[in-house]
């Protein structure tokens, strides 16, 4: 077996820059992309990514598309009628982008429009079968991955190569993989630490999304296109004067469209300071069978430290406790910094 030596991160509280609470929006049996006719409007929804929205993105909004285009021609008086995008996470902004680029009417409407959960989530693309449980689910990934390399290759529209780029990920011997084709074969392989800690896992070639010059870019593209963005919260789908809306409202979903199913999931992130970044160049996504705990790090930044996954968990500052948590698996695994 093959052995790699990697530099591990610094542990530690002096090089903890931020302690992040984020909630996902997860659907209880799956992502919700389909269309509907419903008092006078026609509704698009696109909802419920849990943790791989970033994954699901591109070939979520395709298929949106797909969906929209079906009900347009069952539908033919909606066809060039003005459309309200709810959200601005990474769903809503290249949804808006799409039908704008399509020449419909397009505007905007979002409670929040910084510090989203598409701002926070480190943006890792996943091809694990636990975030691919269905033919439907892998479907997407793929049609995502296809419009992930042309992003590398300088093939996008809009979207420039450095948003995208390839990245190894050290996984668990347990963990799941999706069975498409993917960038390279998996290796079983030890990594050492250099420190007296060495771990044998999995490795594998995946996409990491920089997320924050994705969403500038997604922003950019907005605004060039004339898209407007209104920030105020939406409580029904009446209150919107547009016939047509895309549902891209995250957890926002549950109460618009009355989906007892949506739940939030509530994940905590650490962001480091103080690290030789240009030496950590790569991803860990490790879970310990004995206590059902995972451990995460990305070079996201100047690194960081995950993550929860604590379903039905709607608050912000609930679990405060999991921080503490998440350094010490990061110590175990890592070893404790000089």
């Amino acid at each position: 077996m093959s052995v790699v030596y990697l530099t591990p991160p610094s542990i530690g509280t002096q090089f903890i820059k931020e302690k992040i609470t984020c909630l996902r929006p997860k659907h209880q049996i799956k992502t919700q992309i389909y269309g509907e006719v419903k008092n006078g409007k026609l509704i698009m929804h696109n909802y419920g990514h849990g943790g791989s929205g970033w994954t699901m993105l591109f070939g979520s909004v395709q298929r949106m598309m797909h969906e929209f285009d079906a009900k347009i021609a069952e539908h033919p008086s909606f066809k060039n009628k003005p459309v309200r995008v709810i959200g601005a996470g990474c769903m809503g902004l290249l949804s808006a982008i799409m039908l704008k680029e399509k020449g419909y009417y397009v505007k905007i409407v979002a409670e929040q429009l910084e510090n989203l959960t598409s701002h926070k989530a480190v943006g890792v693309f996943f091809p694990c079968s636990k975030f691919a449980k269905s033919e439907y689910q892998k479907q997407i990934n793929k049609e995502s991955l296809q419009e992930c390399r042309a992003i590398m290759n300088g093939f996008h529209r809009f979207l420039t190569p450095e948003t995208v780029r390839i990245i190894t990920d050290y996984v668990d011997r347990e963990n799941g993989y999706a069975g498409f084709d993917f960038l390279e074969p998996v290796k079983f392989v030890t990594i050492d630490f250099g420190n007296g800690k060495t771990h044998d896992v999995k490795a594998y070639k995946t996409l990491l999304i920089n997320v924050t010059e994705m969403m500038r870019q997604l922003h950019t593209q907005v605004q060039k296109l004339g898209i407007s963005i209104e920030q105020k919260k939406v409580i029904t789908f009446d209150e919107l004067t547009e016939p047509i809306i895309i549902n891209c409202a995250g957890l926002g979903a549950r109460e618009l469209n009355n989906d007892t199913k949506m739940m939030p999931v509530q994940g905590h992130l650490i962001t480091l300071q103080n690290q030789p970044i240009e030496q950590l160049d790569y991803l860990v996504n490790i879970k310990d069978n004995a206590t059902d705990t995972l451990l995460y790090f990305a070079p996201k930044s100047s690194g960081i430290l995950g993550c929860t996954v604590i379903e039905n968990e709607g608050g912000l500052d609930t679990n405060a406790h999991e921080f503490d948590n998440i350094l010490k698996r990061a110590e175990a695994f890592f070893g404790l910094s000089s």
